[in-house]
């Protein structure tokens, strides 16, 4: 009988051994897989790559750890032995009832929280899937408490890695036993990178370049945002952390495709999904959602001018046309209570929207308060405006995708408008997790702006992401008309 032997070589990577050739090939070719929109690549078009990554290196042999269980399914489906040392791969053993009766928090755990901390007294390595607006942060704070080892907390921006802090001094506000300023430090910018203390939380940015041994002292690693792991450089870091003994990833939601799924699991290990954004509204933690797809026709003649236009062609005609841009303005107006804006781009899209809803705004005689954000505008002036429109009622606020997608929350939203839609599924229930926080109504109108500008058998490339949009309104089973 053929055998594949498995060896770990560090916490990221194992070596497979195998006594044939061909299943060596067999294993590169299943652990293959075709990159997203490879076929629009250069290097795939001028014929120098066949559009596929392996996650299998041939030269050292090796694989990521997090696929172990795919490589034990591979020589089953190949009755292969599969031959490995146990003491080589250890399960965490950590006394979770012993922990959960000393351990306090300002905030009472949930099921779902309690459920990631179960998994984590077990199991060294994990990607959790839970919603945005489902409390990742105590989650991570219980887990690196429970855990007790010299952390590295990753986070995608700047302006998480100050809230991330701020939650945590708030979580320990009641427990003597963990003082944040002794325990916590922030890295980004300019600060200095040398560690100083058992918790660093810090951008990916500001500290992927630095050699692997920077790394190497750091045995429990956090990933807030974890699927931003395709992005090539975060990857690159996370593979630095080859001392890691206890590694885990967080996320909203997957992107559906195999590939960046594989990777995920590769880096982090098996997927665990603990809460989702219907059950969490279901259970009265985010608000109730009434989420509309409205879909703007189009004159013949203008149907018949953009027909089998190109993709950017239409983007352009799009931001750009007036009426869609009023249609917008008068939507925003007529919402009652704070309503946020999302755009695509700052100026050909969002400027445009704000200064029409100024001028609108301002013609009808009404009072209401508009603020404008996009990537330039400082993190305190963000905040200034956030706090404005959970204390104030008639807030609008014409944000770019790009700054609100991730990491701010609004309480007192009554109204979403997505002024330009996307078919990226991660940023779509981003986008919708900042609107669901309990606010003053309890309810959250969402408004997915639809453009049909179908001539004959062609449709445009904005409704057929609108009808993928559809299909992930439908997965997650939200209420939508």
């Amino acid at each position: 009988m053929s055998f594949i032997q498995v060896q770990k070589i560090d916490e990221v990577r194992i070596r497979i051994l195998c006594d044939s050739g061909t299943l060596r090939s067999d294993l590169k070719e299943t652990f293959s897989f075709f990159v997203p929109g490879y076929m629009h690549m250069e290097k795939y078009k001028q014929g120098w790559w066949d559009g596929r990554i392996s996650l299998f290196e041939h030269k050292s042999q090796s694989i990521y750890l997090g696929l172990f269980e795919k490589i034990r399914e591979f020589a089953a489906s190949r009755e292969c032995e599969f031959v490995y040392n146990e003491t080589e791969f250890p399960k965490a053993t950590h006394d979770l009832e012993k922990f959960t009766e000393t351990f306090k928090a300002s905030h009472e755990l949930r099921d779902y929280q309690k459920e990631v901390l179960r998994i984590a007294s077990i199991e060294k390595k994990a990607l959790f899937i839970s919603a945005t607006g489902s409390g990742k942060s105590l989650s991570i704070y219980s887990m690196l408490r429970l855990i007790n080892k010299p952390t590295l907390l990753i986070v995608p921006s700047i302006q998480l890695v100050g809230q991330m802090y701020g939650d945590f001094k708030k979580y320990s506000a009641d427990d003597p036993t963990f003082q944040i300023e002794d325990m916590v430090q922030q890295i980004h910018g300019g600060q200095t990178k040398d560690v100083t203390k058992q918790i660093v939380v810090s951008t990916w940015q500001s500290i992927y370049n630095l050699p692997s041994e920077y790394f190497s002292k750091f045995k429990l690693v956090i990933a807030d945002e974890a699927h931003e792991d395709k992005a090539s450089k975060l990857r690159q870091l996370i593979e630095k952390c080859g001392n890691s003994e206890y590694r885990y990833g967080f996320t909203g939601t997957l992107d559906g495709t195999h590939t960046n799924e594989m990777i995920l699991k590769g880096l982090f290990g098996d997927v665990h999904q603990v809460s989702s954004t219907s059950d969490l509204i279901e259970k009265g933690i985010l608000a109730d959602m009434s989420l509309s797809q409205v879909l703007l026709q189009y004159p013949q003649h203008t149907r018949k001018i953009m027909a089998r236009k190109l993709y950017q062609d239409e983007v352009f005609f799009l931001l750009n046309a007036e009426s869609r841009r009023d249609f917008i303005t008068k939507l925003a107006l007529r919402c009652p209570g704070n309503t946020l804006v999302l755009y695509q781009r700052v100026a050909e899209h969002g400027q445009k929207i704000y200064d029409h809803l100024v001028a609108e705004n301002e013609a009808k005689g009404l009072k209401r308060k508009i603020f404008f954000i996009h990537g330039k505008i400082k993190k305190d002036e963000r905040l200034d405006i956030v706090n404005t429109a959970e204390t104030e009622d008639g807030v609008i606020i014409v944000a770019s995708l790009g700054t609100f997608a991730r990491g701010i929350n609004i309480q007192n939203l009554e109204n979403l408008i997505f002024a330009f839609g996307l078919k990226a599924k991660i940023t779509t229930l981003q986008g919708i997790g900042r609107g669901l926080r309990i606010g003053r109504t309890g309810k959250v109108n969402v408004f997915d702006i639809c453009d049909d500008l179908t001539w004959g058998k062609w449709i445009n490339y904005s409704l057929k992401h609108a009808m993928e949009r559809l299909m992930i309104y439908q997965k997650e089973r939200f209420n939508y008309k």
